[in-house]
């Protein structure tokens, strides 16, 4: 067969996908550094029943915020609506580094700033995953949403274990001015980026448009394995790092006061190994995709 004959595939890593992949990296290792928040909650007194509240309020904000969070995407861009989306995890780190007192005073605001922090976190990843569909190209778009699955997960992987050596040097509000540093940077990342979005003729926003999209059989099927997955990272994500605490080398005194290193390398070394599995899993057809939730 003449080389001719073969259709030329559309450019997939286009300079705006790449900001754009860059900047969700940015913004997912922010998030990452917040993997040790639960360490914090415990240093100022709190239990791990204050945990498990403090982290499912961030999830409850995430999900009962998607509607709302949808529409406005739909409505001002995706661009305007990643920016609003750093500013308001600027806004949450900042509030952080002012909060002084037990588990018993700072309780209230710690859960508004989770509310907040959930809200952010459904923002962004509506947004980010909305202007990779719009960046790529219809004929690779499973290949080109596979490789922006990438991202996030070694933004999650490189979190900890930026902010775990830090935090043992200047504290937990490293945490914090860590988390603002990654916000500020992502959102200095998103000024090249064109938003390619415009809204369709005669249609309006709206909430319903969202509950009706649930109504297509494999949606609300594609839902439910997202839940029980969703379900399972919650947990992980919410005790992880007091369960690295606890289970610490006890011939590494120098590391008490956080997990240990070699806890978070593995952590991210077992993160990154799963990207490269994705690597290969976002060129299978879609409906191979179920490969990529077992891995």
């Amino acid at each position: 067969m003449a080389h001719g004959s073969n259709p030329q595939k559309e450019p997939l890593f286009t300079g705006s996908f790449l900001v754009l992949l860059a900047c969700s990296m940015i913004l997912q290792t922010g998030m990452g550094v917040f993997f040790l928040f639960p360490l914090y909650v415990l240093d100022i007194g709190g239990s791990k029943a204050d945990i498990g509240i403090l982290m499912g309020a961030m999830s409850l904000a995430a999900v009962c915020g998607r509607p709302m969070v949808s529409e406005l995407v739909d409505r001002i861009g995706r661009k305007p609506s990643l920016v609003i989306a750093s500013l308001l995890l600027m806004l949450v780190s900042v509030i952080h580094l002012f909060i002084d007192g037990s588990i018993n005073q700072a309780f209230p605001l710690l859960l508004v700033l989770r509310l907040m922090f959930g809200v952010g976190l459904a923002l962004c990843v509506v947004a980010s995953l909305t202007m990779a569909a719009d960046l790529v190209p219809a004929s690779r778009l499973t290949e080109g949403i596979g490789y922006f699955g990438i991202t996030p997960l070694v933004g999650i992987a490189l979190g900890p274990v930026v902010a775990e050596g830090m935090v043992h040097q200047w504290g937990f509000n490293a945490i914090f001015f860590i988390g603002l540093a990654f916000f500020i940077a992502a959102l200095l990342s998103l000024m090249p980026l064109r938003d390619r979005f415009t809204p369709a003729a005669g249609t309006v926003p709206g909430n319903s448009k969202f509950f009706q999209v649930l109504r297509i059989p494999i949606v609300w099927r594609m839902s439910v394995i997202c839940l029980c997955f969703g379900l399972a990272f919650a947990a992980h994500s919410s005790f992880v790092a007091p369960f690295a605490q606890k289970t610490r080398y006890p011939f590494h005194p120098i590391l008490r006061p956080i997990p240990d290193r070699r806890y978070w390398r593995g952590y991210c070394a077992a993160i990154l190994s799963t990207d490269l599995a994705r690597y290969g899993l976002c060129r299978l057809p879609w409906s191979w995709a179920g490969l990529d939730s077992f891995v």
